[in-house]
């Protein structure tokens, strides 16, 4: 029997830090999403953030090349900052 192949498509993950890089935020999106964020496209994303061991939600939002990232308990964690300034994880190349 052959091993089944993934049907997910590969996806970039993009990290976010603040405060004292003790506060971080990472989503995964598709790169078609990805391209079209870097061109100054509009997009939201939720996801999870971590402060100190504990987990909270946030709300990713692009546009104009720029991220901010909201808390729903904490409030804005991330505003304004540009999207060259994220951790980027690229999927491997398709062989």
């Amino acid at each position: 029997m052959e091993p089944r192949k993934s049907s997910r498509r590969p996806t970039v993950t993009l990290t976010a830090t603040w405060g004292n890089d003790d506060a971080e935020s990472s989503i995964r999106i598709s790169r078609r999403r990805w391209k079209a964020i870097q061109a100054g496209g509009e997009d939201f994303e939720s996801g999870f953030g971590w402060y100190e061991g504990e987990r909270f939600e946030v709300r990713w939002s692009f546009g104009k090349g720029l991220v901010s990232i909201d808390s729903y308990d904490a409030g804005t964690c991330v505003r304004d900052r540009a999207v060259e300034r994220l951790y980027v994880q690229l999927p491997p190349e398709p062989s």
